[in-house]
């Protein structure tokens, strides 16, 4: 990471931005503590991941814990309890306050596997929550119930392909969320009033493609043997399978695989959510080309 020195000293605002599984988390780390050792201020680092904030899911979202954190202060961890949503709105609320408690010249790294979130924040979205209506949201659920899930993500592909490139086929609360409000306000989720930010160092981690393959497989394995499985037993008897916590990559297939009377098969576990991981990280590929940033190369070890 010799490369992220020559970002230093940090200004007011740093975005780290890559794929799953790259190393953006000790990255953001490691620059934190460059920045410490040079000017004696340590940066505050502000996790932009949509499921880290959901306390007890730990091993799956790839937490940072509090013994790995190594002294740097992280926010947005455990603040929601997993039957809650959490929302960009609720983000970017967070982060105003995390702004006023943190105050300049105190240096803020963001950093995150939800691109959304980034791109919200480092467009300044303004977020004014589109009203529910029950009726058409029953509509919705029927519709998704009779024809599936990805039938409502290829719907919403075609009117906002932004917005679907930010959700997962399978994810059903999202899909009739973002139709919803399309439906209700005319209005892509996608293209809310926004303005760049001009005060914000985004630097990209990119690396052969191969490598990001290689070091998902070995993530996933490493989350089963830290003990994910003994994880989600836990959160599934605190927890209905509905809550918005278990739409995390790996949680719904592992939640179905323990409500089973077959046998576990572990290794079939880890082979799906792999997969699902390996094409989460291409639409994170796809996403992180609309920002405007200053890309390294690293090679992970």
């Amino acid at each position: 990471m010799d490369s992220l020195n020559h970002h230093l000293p940090l200004g007011r605002y740093t975005m780290l931005i890559g794929p799953t599984g790259i190393g953006k988390s000790s990255a953001a780390i490691q620059l934190a503590q460059a920045h410490y050792a040079r000017t004696g201020i340590c940066p505050h680092i502000i996790s932009t991941d949509a499921f880290q904030v959901y306390r007890g899911m730990d091993i799956g979202t790839g937490k940072v814990l509090p013994n790995e954190q190594q002294g740097v202060p992280h926010h947005l961890l455990d603040i929601q309890s997993p039957n809650i949503p959490y929302t960009v709105g609720e983000f970017m609320a967070h982060i105003a306050r995390i702004e006023v408690a943190v105050p300049a010249p105190i240096p803020l790294i963001f950093c995150g596997g939800s691109p959304l979130y980034s791109y919200a924040w480092l467009n300044q979205y303004s977020l004014s929550p589109a009203p529910h209506d029950p009726v058409l949201k029953q509509q919705l659920a029927d519709a998704c119930e009779a024809q599936g899930s990805l039938a409502l993500w290829e719907r919403l592909h075609q009117i906002d392909p932004d917005a679907s490139a930010t959700i997962h086929p399978n994810n059903r609360h999202r899909l009739i969320r973002a139709l919803e409000i399309i439906l209700t306000t005319g209005q892509k989720p996608s293209q809310t009033q926004k303005k760049l930010r001009t005060d914000v160092a985004v630097i990209g981690l990119t690396t052969h493609w191969e490598q990001v393959r290689t070091q998902i497989s070995q993530r996933v394995s490493s989350m089963f043997a830290r003990g994910w499985l003994d994880e989600v037993r836990v959160l599934n008897h605190q927890y209905p399978p509905t809550a918005p916590g278990f739409r995390a990559i790996g949680y719904p297939v592992i939640l179905q695989a323990l409500t089973q009377e077959a046998p576990l098969n572990v290794e079939l576990l880890k082979q799906t959510i792999t997969t699902q991981t390996h094409q989460f990280a291409k639409r994170q590929r796809t996403w992180y080309r609309k920002f405007d940033a200053t890309w390294i190369t690293i090679t992970i070890h």
